[in-house]
């Protein structure tokens, strides 16, 4: 699992991809959160996707955005998708 602040790790723990909230595995105890930075009361996210097609990556995308933005020194956020086919292999247990 990368290295994220607990902070940030404890505010995305109720954040989950559509596709497997009921098996309760949420973003980033599926590894896709692979990196919070903050500077200056703005967070930059790095979020890998596990298909370029799931219909509901713009509604993870936003989930992730706001609960980031809610927490204590950040203004705004900005989550970028990070393409790692070999990642995403990993993470599917492929």
């Amino acid at each position: 699992m990368p290295d994220i602040p607990q902070w940030a790790s404890d505010a995305l723990s109720g954040v989950y991809d559509p596709c497997c909230r009921e098996k309760g595995i949420s973003v980033v105890e599926m590894g896709l959160v692979r990196s919070v930075e903050v500077d200056d009361g703005r967070a930059r996210v790095e979020l890998l996707l596990t298909s370029g097609w799931c219909p509901f990556a713009a509604r993870v995308l936003t989930e992730v955005r706001d609960r980031i933005e809610e927490q204590p020194g950040v203004r705004e956020a900005e989550v970028e998708v990070v393409w790692d086919e070999v990642g995403a292999a990993r993470v599917q247990g492929l």
